[in-house]
């Protein structure tokens, strides 16, 4: 069996695992590092979010 460029199936069928092994891979690395920027993004807020409320209350 062929695909519609008359490739064998089983060479469409390994590059499509392949690719997508490599995608599931990149998106674990992306949400690895979205992750890490959240945490890091949620910590400074955290942090400013006092700050922000004495200088209201000072007012």
């Amino acid at each position: 069996m062929s695909d519609s460029r008359r490739e064998p199936l089983d060479d469409v069928l390994q590059r499509f695992t392949e690719s997508s092994d490599a995608a599931k891979d990149l998106a674990g690395a992306l949400h690895g590092r979205l992750s890490k920027a959240y945490s890091a993004i949620g910590h400074v807020a955290y942090k400013e979010e006092p700050v922000e409320r004495e200088s209201a209350a000072g007012r």
